[in-house]
């Protein structure tokens, strides 16, 4: 699994080895809302959340992390 990030938004995406499909996109729910990927959201904004492609999983829904790390960890035990 590799991981890219935005340079201005700090927005991740996970990604197969060779990058061919994306997985997920994660971030802080602040810069998810300002980049308009989430909508609404009351959760703490400065928590981290997985939005995956396939929304129909639902062990890949609703979980928030505290930090970059604790994301990319159940990103890569999600997808990887």
């Amino acid at each position: 699994m590799r991981f890219t990030a935005s340079k201005t938004t700090g927005i991740l995406r996970a990604w197969n080895d060779d990058k061919t499909k994306c997985y997920a996109i994660a971030g802080t729910i602040k810069a998810l809302l300002e980049a308009r990927i989430l909508l609404e959201c009351d959760a703490d904004p400065d928590r981290w959340l997985i939005v995956p492609q396939d929304l129909d999983k639902p062990e890949q829904r609703g979980n928030t992390y505290s930090s970059k790390e604790e994301c990319k960890a159940a990103m890569q035990k999600l997808f990887g």
